[in-house]
């Protein structure tokens, strides 16, 4: 699958897991994983702890590694892949309450910000050429909602009784009348549900510094929703948001928060 066409799009999937158990905290880590091609094909993957049972991604020293360092190191190994910097980064945030989403954009976004600005100055430093600064886009995707949808029948298959309702069809879309008036938001339905209701996933846009329209977005969000590995069909999320989660799973459980041999880090250890 062509994600992407003729741009060249970095996609960026973020997750916190906390292992341990109530009153015995163990490690939290945070799993970063970015697409290095345009057919969701090459990844980098990475893995840092991050302050004990805390949501926003930030490390527990300035020592450690840090959104900041690994943005730039993803966009070096993208760069030394494509020839170039991408055009767009387009970031997929696990979880995030409606109270963090400020101290989100504060840390997370900012520093997000700060590794492609220093990513484009190694750039035009290296070529002696100005290199523009790859245009960012942030999504928090929401999965732990109440929010159902219902497709009213229409007479013919899936439905062919009038007065039934049944789940929307895969890939169905919704972005006006209940979405905030506040942040760009919109619900995608990505997976086909034989029993019981599909729940739809919520994503909130909130940084964008891109001339992207939102019709392109949100395809790009369905298409990676067909690019998981450990499953035939589509996922609920975009697949490096997957594959960030199972990272930070992984390293949590079974390292108890270790970092993997560099070797490691441009494959799919942890399925």
């Amino acid at each position: 699958i062509d994600m992407t066409g003729t741009d060249l799009v970095m996609f960026v999937g973020l997750d916190v897991h906390h292992s341990g158990t109530l009153g015995q905290p163990g490690a939290s880590v945070a799993g970063y994983v970015a697409v290095l091609d345009r057919y969701c094909t090459r990844f980098y993957s990475r893995s840092f702890l991050v302050k004990s049972r805390q949501q926003i991604l930030v490390p527990p020293t300035d020592q450690d590694p840090n959104l900041q360092s690994l943005t730039v190191q993803a966009l070096g190994r993208f760069a030394a892949g494509n020839k170039k910097l991408p055009k767009y980064v387009v970031v997929y945030r696990d979880g995030g309450s409606e109270g963090e989403l400020e101290a989100i954009h504060r840390v997370e976004v900012k520093a997000i910000q700060d590794g492609l600005e220093e990513a484009r100055a190694k750039a035009a430093a290296h070529t002696k050429q100005p290199v523009d600064v790859p245009q960012l886009v942030f999504f928090v995707a929401l999965k732990k909602i109440r929010t159902r949808f219902f497709a009213a029948a229409t007479g013919s298959a899936p439905w062919p009784h009038t007065h039934a309702v049944g789940n929307p069809m895969p890939g169905t879309i919704i972005d006006t009348d209940i979405t905030s008036n506040l942040l760009q938001e919109f619900y995608i339905c990505c997976q086909h549900v034989n029993q019981g209701s599909a729940t739809p996933t919520k994503y909130q846009k909130i940084a964008d510094t891109s001339d992207l329209k939102t019709d392109v977005l949100q395809q790009w969000t369905y298409n990676l929703a067909h690019m998981y590995y450990n499953w035939y069909g589509t996922v609920r999320v975009p697949a490096p948001m997957m594959y960030a989660s199972a990272l930070a799973k992984y390293v949590g459980t079974n390292l108890r928060g270790h970092n993997v041999h560099q070797n490691l880090h441009p494959l799919l250890h942890y399925l």
